[in-house]
């Protein structure tokens, strides 16, 4: 630490001056505290984002902390003019708090700007400066300061007013700040500012706008003034500081360079002495202050009472519905819960957290009460008797083992943390009831902040450097695929970025700037979830920023805002919960059952039964196949099972799946070091898998609280090793208290210790498996509404459509085509089966079909009588062309008697005459045809050639995202037998066999490098590309990544160069191919190395002969089939097959008249188009 020396840098810019300073707020408080100064300021741009991580950085450092401001100042923050400069942002003031009130009036101006002064900038104005001066300190601003920018601009007598205008409202607080980064001493501006405060007796101050921290910083600042400009840093005309001087200097770098005038670095002392910002976060207790609303009571009660009583009276209404799910509680079981809820509410009301509950409840209960779907709970609150009784979560914690003291210690107070689902697309309106229950200014949301991670700031960087896209593309493809890394760890694990660098020197520059910027702030966001509501008005705590839509967002992020006491609540969207208000909704409709969620029984049979054959497509937590197939081996027959399977299935505790499973059969026993840990263990067949289980042996064999337990959970998590030490010597010691085996019980520890690392939180694993057993009883017992539902989530991802519609048919259910006389919005179900939603159409949108279902819904029988009255019926200014033909390549106007072909080349007359008969309408005139009631209006439509296969799924594809009506394989695979050596159905089962085969002969599965070390094996396979994304290579060549598609599933296809070369046409093509190329298969997920391929219709026309099998042709049949073969003459030969049964033996013998046939694409479509199959056709290649 260098020699004190009374200098505070009372201008500091951190990266939270987005995008045009570099300095991290930690390093600040460090650099300052290394300098020896006593406090250090931080004064970003307009806002206040780091405030907080800034004031616990310097209390961290012992420097103490001054927050401040470089505030935008307009002369009028509501008048928002063009300006050549506007994205520069007007003239700066720096404003410093000198105490909590000073802080609050920050926190005003901040928000101010952002909230009513936004433009480019977050500015203020001279009328709310003046509103809210009171303890702040202000600075004149550096270079682009309201003093220095008005004098170069203005001439000194402008600058003169404003300093005597801002001495008026700040008084003895403001200084003139000299700033020496561009204009030395002696330069005009600096002798103009000193002169000034002598002649208008303002003392001086000085500073040094830092926006760096070390001279070599310089530029890294300027490459992200780049990023943020849009501009690289050979562009002469960007925006640059001016020089390399806005560096954290030292204090005797700083009386030096104000040597002239000594009292400008004197006077930072004597402000930064004048500072002391004090947040009160802790009571007269000792116990941390949060900054709630007071929940309203009822009849007076405190909210002790009102809890108390709400708690009771909702768990008497639980013991009612457990009943009707049949799941009654016992009379004699019933003391015990209230036994659990007078204790749990002591521990709440002793932890000062009444009124934490009831807000939560309150708005939960509005929800439930609003038809609004709300999730049975996640986290550790599953855990509380109390979150049950006030319906907060819906799974009784004491059947199900779950511990309250996992939630809230009585040991160890901390705020309780409720995650709650609601149903994505109603979730906006909860936010909106707490708004107006609590007042907008006591609600936000919570700001987040994007960074430049590893490959943004290489991908940034390189374009400010002027990169080419393949270029810096290089670079980024090297960077390993794992989550969260840096550079730096890039580097150590691929040698081929440092090897590009060392020949490189644009590489090694690259590197080097996208380092200095990694991990800096690149833009702010909202975050997902959180909501605060506090108790008056939230700006006289936090700064507010203003979202996108005009949402109150505080500036601080989640971390720091819980640090002065904003408590978050957690509004997440959970999209399975839509899944389940839908299909209860259609029930309801067709069943006419009015079946509520919380009544479903999750210990139905039927449940277990479905989930152990693995039909678990749409079924919550336990989609895909390695869980799917996890669960067919378990076999679950409990709600324990499920919740189990969901906590093993995670890297980890999945190498306990084998085990559980043999367990779970009474295929290996069942093993407890202690024999009294089995009332701990017993539901997981004496398996470890939760952390409350690790809370619990430590109760039952060494005598810990509860509460005492989950400190031990807590530090086996965190690997404290001084706490584990003393966790040993009491556990050990209880342990032998007890008389268990000391050697046993040291064994029992380690385990815990060594499970810790993948345990699981069983009230979260418990609450979730609530939604699973949810979804998989509606999938037993109503299957259509369970699928229409699950599409109608899932609207928008046409792969998972595509995914859940085959389910549906492997249910033998019906998807059919969107119908404009029988399709809701969103998928529904009728006695035919499930109809596509009109919503789900590329093209039309919500306000075309609101239209349409509303002009139906006036119809006497809910339905349109023909394609006139559709047209006559529907607004036609909504329902425009664009929408028709969307409507009519999907199918949904299939049933007014024309075929799809017609529709399109004939909508347009309707349409016109549908026109002028609404202009009239609204005009009140008719037409001589309306008035004459004899005169029948016929409108003609062309009679146009069907559409063949090809082209009615080609539309289909185009404004459904696949196909549906058929598919372009079907009729195809047969034939292509000829020349392929399987589908993708038999691959995924022979993969799955050989799995299954070395898991029973006990042989360890093999690593991903093993795989690729064995023999491959070649396929050939018939499909169709679904996908196809192009790619560049290092070398600068193409190549590209497909999936192919047949009737069986998909797989992906890498297609490198050469091949790319070759078949790049067939690539992009949509007709049915040939494949072939090494398999390659990870984690159950197939991948085909392309080396050839071919379009299945050219290889079919080199067929040798083609046999047409008439066993089970009608006469009408064999007489079109006569027809078709004359029309399709060609060289390939021809034979029939016919079985004489009279003497049981098949014939095959050539036609009487034609010798051949043309072998292509147009035979197959006609043959289609007559017959609708190709069964009956066979092509023989020898």
């Amino acid at each position: 630490m260098s020699e004190k020396i009374p200098f505070v840098h009372l201008h500091v810019h951190s990266e939270y001056s987005v995008l045009e300073a570099t300095p991290r707020v930690k390093q600040i408080a460090k650099k300052a505290a290394e300098m020896g100064m006593s406090a250090v300021a931080l004064t970003d741009n307009g806002s206040m984002f780091g405030a907080i991580e800034f004031y616990f950085a310097c209390k961290d450092a012992g420097v103490n902390p001054i927050l401040g401001l470089d505030a935008y100042v307009c002369e009028n923050r509501l008048e928002k003019k063009a300006d050549r400069d506007a994205f520069m942002g007007p003239r700066r003031l720096v404003l410093l708090a000198k105490n909590i009130e000073g802080y609050r009036n920050l926190c005003q101006l901040s928000s101010i700007g952002y909230q009513e002064g936004f433009y480019w900038k977050p500015r203020i104005d001279y009328e709310v400066l003046k509103k809210y001066s009171e303890n702040l300190i202000a600075l004149s601003g550096g270079n682009r300061g309201e003093l220095i920018d008005t004098y170069l601009k203005e001439g000194a007598d402008a600058a003169e007013a404003k300093a005597l205008r801002l001495k008026e409202i700040f008084g003895a607080n403001f200084y003139i700040e000299l700033s020496r980064t561009i204009h030395a001493q002696g330069s005009d501006v600096d002798s103009f500012l000193i002169g000034l405060s002598r002649k208008l007796d303002i003392p001086v101050v000085a500073a040094n706008d830092v926006h760096y921290l070390n001279q070599e910083d310089q530029v890294a600042q300027e490459v992200l003034i780049c990023i943020g400009t849009n501009r690289t840093l050979s562009d002469e005309s960007r925006y640059r500081l001016g020089s390399n001087e806005f560096y954290f200097k030292a204090p005797h770098v700083m009386h030096e360079l104000f040597e002239d005038i000594p009292e400008a670095v004197t006077n930072t002392h004597v402000i930064a002495d004048s500072v002391n910002i004090k947040f009160n976060l802790k009571d007269a207790n000792g116990k941390p202050i949060y900054h709630l609303p007071t929940f309203p009571t009822e009849a007076g009660r405190s909210v002790k009472e009102e809890m108390a009583v709400r708690s009771l009276e909702g768990l008497k209404q639980r013991f009612v519905e457990a009943k009707l799910r049949g799941e009654e509680i016992p009379p004699e079981q019933e003391p015990a819960y209230i036994d659990r809820l007078n204790f749990e509410l002591g521990v709440i009301d002793k932890m000062g957290f009444n009124g934490y509950f009831l807000i939560v409840q309150d708005f939960i209960n509005w929800a439930k009460n609003n038809d609004i779907p709300v999730g049975p709970g996640r986290g550790s609150g599953a855990g509380s008797i109390v979150a049950y009784s006030l319906r907060i979560t819906d799974l009784d914690p004491i059947p199900n083992f779950l511990l309250f003291e996992r939630f809230l210690n009585p040991e160890r107070i901390s705020m309780p943390d409720f995650d709650i689902d609601f149903c994505q697309d109603r979730r906006g309106e909860v936010i909106n009831y707490v708004t107006q229950k609590y007042g907008v200014q006591s609600v936000s949301q919570i700001i987040t902040y994007g960074k430049l991670q590893a490959r943004a700031a290489i991908k940034d960087v390189g374009r400010v450097l002027g990169l080419t896209f393949a270029e810096v593309d290089l670079v980024t493809k090297l960077i390993p695929d794992k989550l969260g890394i840096n550079l730096k760890e890039a580097l150590e694990m691929e040698p081929r970025i440092q090897e590009m660098a060392d020949m490189n020197p644009t590489v090694a520059t690259l590197l080097d700037l996208a380092q200095r910027v990694e991990g800096l702030v690149r833009h702010a966001g909202i975050h997902a979830a959180g909501v605060i509501i506090a108790d008056g008005q939230l700006v006289t705590h936090a700064p507010l920023y203003k979202g996108a839509d005009g949402e109150n967002v505080v500036q601080y992020d989640m971390k720091h805002a819980e640090k002065i006491g904003l408590i978050k609540f957690d509004f997440l969207g959970l999209k399975t919960l839509t899944h389940i208000h839908y299909a209860l909704q259609m029930i309801k409709k067709n069943h006419h059952k009015d079946i509520k969620s919380n009544l479903i029984n999750i210990n139905d049979p039927k449940i277990y039964e479905l989930l152990s054959r693995g039909d678990t497509a749409g079924i919550f937590q336990f989609e895909g196949e390695g869980i799917t197939d996890a669960t067919r081996k378990i076999k679950p027959s409990s709600f324990a099972d499920i919740t189990a399977i969901t906590s093993l299935y995670r890297p980890g505790p999945m190498a306990n799946i084998p085990e559980y499973t043999k367990r779970k059969h009474k295929e290996a026993p069942i093993e407890y070091l202690l024999d009294d840990t089995k009332k701990v263990l017993e539901e997981t067949y004496g398996i470890m898998v939760y952390q409350e289980q690790v809370m619990g042996i430590a109760s039952l064999i060494a005598g810990y609280s509860l509460g005492e337990a989950d400190m031990l959970r807590r530090a086996m998590g965190k690997k404290i090793k001084e706490e584990m030490d003393q966790h040993r010597i009491r556990f050990l010691k209880g342990a032998k208290e007890k008389g268990h085996d000391t050697k046993k019980s040291e064994e029992l520890f380690e385990l815990m210790y060594k499970f810790a690392d993948y345990g699981f939180n069983k009230s979260h694993a418990a609450a979730y498996s609530v939604v699973t057993a949810q979804t998989a009883w509606i999938k037993a017992f109503y299957p259509a509404e369970f699928f229409a539902a699950l599409l109608s989530t899932e609207i928008g991802d046409t792969d998972k459509v595509v995914k859940y519609v085959k389910d549906c048919q492997k249910h033998d259910i019906k998807v059919l085509p969107p119908h404009v006389n029988v399709s809701d919005y969103l998928f529904n179900v009728t006695l035919e089966g499930v109809f596509f939603g009109l919503g789900a159409i590329k093209g039309v949108g919500s306000t075309a079909v609101e239209s349409i279902l509303e002009a139906r819904e006036k119809k006497e029988n809910k339905k349109f009588a023909s394609l006139e009255d559709f047209f006559e019926s529907v607004d036609l200014r909504k329902v425009n062309k664009k929408v028709i033909e969307s409507l009519i390549k999907a199918g949904a106007m299939d049933g007014f008697g024309y075929h799809r072909a017609q529709l399109l080349a004939g909508y347009s007359t309707f349409l016109d005459q549908a026109l002028v008969t609404q202009k009239n309408r609204e005009l009140g005139q008719s037409s001589f045809f309306d008035l004459d009631d004899s005169t029948e209006k016929t409108t003609v439509i062309p009679n146009v050639e069907k559409w063949g296969r090809t082209t009615t799924l080609a539309f289909e594809k185009e404004v459904l995202g696949f196909y549906l009506s058929d598919h372009p394989l079907n009729g195809y695979e047969k034939l292509a037998s000829v020349w392929t050596n399987g589908n993708l159905g038999t691959i995924a089962e022979d993969i799955r066999k050989k799995k299954q085969a070395a898991e029973d002969a006990g042989t360890p599965p093999l690593s991903d490098r093993d795989k690729r070390r064995e023999p491959k094996r070649r396929v050939i396979l018939s499909g169709i590309i679904a996908e196809f994304k192009e790619m560049i290579t290092k070398k600068g060549t193409r190549m590209a990544f497909g999936k192919l598609e047949d009737l069986h599933g998909s797989c992906e296809l890498v297609i490198f160069p050469d091949v790319f070369a070759k078949h790049e046409a067939d690539l992009k093509s949509d007709k049915p191919l040939l494949v072939g190329g090494n398999l390659e298969e990870s984690e159950g997920a197939i991948k085909i190395i392309v080396d050839n391929m071919v379009p299945l219709e050219d290889i079919i026309k080199k067929s040798k002969r083609v046999v047409f099998n008439l066993e089970s042709f009608t006469e009408d049949e064999l007489k079109m089939l006569s027809d078709l073969l004359m029309e399709s003459k060609g060289s390939t030969p021809l034979s029939l097959k016919m079985k004489l049964k009279d003497y049981d033996r098949e014939i095959e013998i050539d036609h009487p008249n034609i010798t051949g046939v043309s072998v292509n694409n147009d035979l197959f479509e006609k043959i289609h188009s007559r017959f609708g199959r190709t069964d009956f056709l066979e092509i023989k290649n020898n």
